[in-house]
């Protein structure tokens, strides 16, 4: 998924919002900010860097562990076992989406973010 600029590969940025593509070893998906490196936040938006054990995305709060959501936006904190990111959806397990943005649940073999298309392969 790549939101304003062309394919990237797996190596690349999964999905960049508004960077130009970023090694697997950097962020997954950068928001407003720079590079980040993979024991920090995924995706972070409108804070600094996290690490691993805290939020992989943060919306508008403060870092999270992780046993709760990786991020929660307008629910309650979650298990591990329910989704990294829930937007509009229920709880999903692990094994399902790990982004869901307007669609429904994706196997861990699909897609890591889907913003508004199907879902895609693991593979580039």
């Amino acid at each position: 998924m790549n939101g304003v600029h062309g394919p990237d590969t797996l190596s690349q940025c999964l999905m960049n919002g508004v960077h130009g593509p970023d090694t697997l070893g950097q962020s997954l998906m950068n928001g407003v900010h720079g590079h980040d490196t993979l024991g920090q936040c995924l995706m972070n938006r409108v804070h600094g860097h996290d690490t691993l054990g805290q939020c992989l995305m943060n919306g508008v709060h403060g870092a999270d562990t992780l046993g709760q959501s990786l991020i929660n936006r307008g629910h309650g904190p979650g298990t591990l076992g329910q989704s990294l990111i829930n937007r509009r959806h229920g709880p999903d397990t692990l094994s399902q989406c790990l982004m869901n943005g307007v669609h429904g649940p994706n196997t861990l073999g699909q897609s890591l973010m889907n913003g508004v298309h199907g879902p895609d392969t693991l593979s580039p």
